[in-house]
């Protein structure tokens, strides 16, 4: 979506002046609170959603709500940690709150190597799911390191008719296309 912003492409939707500074999600080091702020302090390592209908993240300092940050997991580099909210919330709420997914439910993930989708077979994972990922055959090893029981790969099958996927408890999560698929 940032190089469509970038490009100028949604100009009209987004009521901004340009040049405009992009990006909604960073992660850093906390260098001031305001006088509200209860749950982080000074030095504090986050990750942050700056405020989903502002931009500005993409700059050396950002502003964000304290119910947008959390604290950022030390095994995980700034970069990491800066591309998972905005992705891995839309994953989370795909699979949990819309797809009630659950322990043994069948998942198909369209678009399981993407930025949505990748986090969504983590998710998967996490909940114990029976995971169909569909992507490139080039991609198959990444999303099975991820935690998918089974890869179709969408230029040479048809995963709308690809049984093994398809079950009554079939939740059906799909990631965006990216620009360079």
């Amino acid at each position: 979506m940032d190089w469509m912003i970038r490009d100028g492409m949604l100009r009209s939707m987004l009521g901004e002046t340009f040049p405009l500074v992009l990006g909604r999600e960073c992660a850093g080091e906390i260098v001031e609170t305001g006088t509200n702020v209860k749950l982080f302090r000074k030095g504090d390592l986050v990750v942050a959603i700056t405020d989903i209908h502002k931009m500005g993240s993409f700059a050396e300092y950002a502003v964000a709500p304290e119910q947008t940050t959390y604290p950022k997991p030390i095994n995980i580099s700034f970069e990491e940690a800066a591309a998972i909210p905005i992705a891995g919330l839309t994953a989370l709420r795909g699979l949990r709150d819309a797809g009630e997914i659950s322990s043994g439910k069948k998942v198909l993930i369209i678009g399981a190597s993407g930025g949505v989708g990748h986090l969504g077979v983590q998710i998967a994972r996490i909940f114990s799911a029976n995971i169909t990922a569909v992507c490139k055959s080039s991609n198959a090893d990444f999303v099975k390191s991820l935690g998918a029981d089974a890869v179709i790969d969408y230029t040479k099958e048809d995963f709308t008719k690809a049984r093994s996927a398809m079950t009554s408890s079939l939740t059906l999560f799909r990631s965006a296309p990216s620009r360079n698929a």
